[in-house]
């Protein structure tokens, strides 16, 4: 039943000359090798499967430019996925990978590539000349260090490494002058990483889960900053430099052993919200009250 479901929606892609396939949630173990013939196809959709494996004749699909595996049972990725010359978008999400083929670096079109929940404990270097990628996603893997070669993809403008192991970042991880949004909360960093202020275009920032202990005064230089997570990264105060971001709308300070903020806070004229719930020693007397009473509209979540 599910095998005849299948071909009549790969025969209406042929009847109809549609480039989207959307096989998800079909209970595939393994993608049908007659795949290869759907050469018009541009998107390809084999999510929430069971697949392990892929078939060679996908490397037919030379006008493929998405292609989805997430949430399936994939081991390794074979290297016909690595011969889709048009890809844009790949994602690996939530399978069993260990490692990743020598020669991905044949995707050079390829601008999104996520790889969360599997299983990977380092990365080939060849993924460093992914020249078009501008959003990686490796949360949820087994990385103990920082992937040294992600430093060379200089277009990208998201990095989420979040929920690894990582407990120092590179000094040349200035080199992404282009990245927006840095994602590396619950991991091993028992300090702010200084290199990071030395990222211009900055606008996210997540630190969720590391044993931070204190936030430098350079924390002022990200001037674009707009969202910035610190809950429970064992910070005491804040200092008086929060108040040169002046972009910032969103300011995540819970479950820390924060006592009062900076009067510089006021400075924060684009604040929305405010988050400092689970600082239970945190006062606000009369002053800070005041200062906090005068700011633009914004939630505030105190301490209960």
């Amino acid at each position: 039943m599910v095998e005849k479901k299948i071909l009549v929606k790969m025969a209406k892609v042929v009847k109809e000359d549609k480039n989207k396939l959307d096989l998800s949630s079909e209970m595939l173990i393994t993608v049908p090798p007659h795949i290869g013939k759907l050469t018009s196809l541009e998107e390809l959709h084999l999510a929430e499967n069971g697949i392990q494996d892929i078939p060679s004749a996908i490397a037919n699909l030379s006008d493929l430019k998405i292609l989805t595996l997430n949430f399936n049972r994939l081991k390794e990725l074979p290297s016909s996925v690595t011969r889709l010359s048009r890809l844009q978008k790949l994602d690996l999400s939530d399978n069993e990978l260990a490692r990743l083929p020598a020669n991905i670096d044949k995707l050079n079109e390829l601008r999104i590539l996520l790889l969360s929940g599997n299983r990977l404990e380092n990365l080939h270097p060849s993924i460093g000349k992914l020249r078009n990628l501008r959003v990686l996603v490796l949360s949820g893997n087994e990385l103990d260090e920082f992937p040294d070669h992600i430093t060379s993809l200089r277009k990208l403008n998201k990095l989420d490494l979040s929920d690894n192991g990582i407990a120092e970042l590179p000094s040349n991880l200035s080199n992404l002058k282009k990245i927006k949004s840095l994602v590396l909360s619950a991991n091993d960093l028992d300090h702010f990483p200084p290199v990071i202020t030395e990222l211009p275009n900055l606008q996210e920032l997540y630190l969720t889960d590391n044993q931070l202990g204190e936030i430098p005064p350079e924390i002022g230089d990200l001037k674009k900053l707009k969202t910035l997570y610190l809950k429970n990264t064992g910070l005491k105060d804040i200092p008086p430099a929060i108040g040169g971001l002046k972009n910032l709308r969103l300011l995540v300070l819970s479950d820390n052993d924060i006592s009062t903020l900076p009067d510089e806070i006021i400075d924060l004229s684009s604040l929305k919200w405010l988050y400092l719930s689970g600082n239970d020693g945190f006062e606000v007397d009369n002053e800070m009250g005041e200062i906090l009473a005068s700011m633009n509209s914004f939630t505030l979540k105190l301490p209960r």
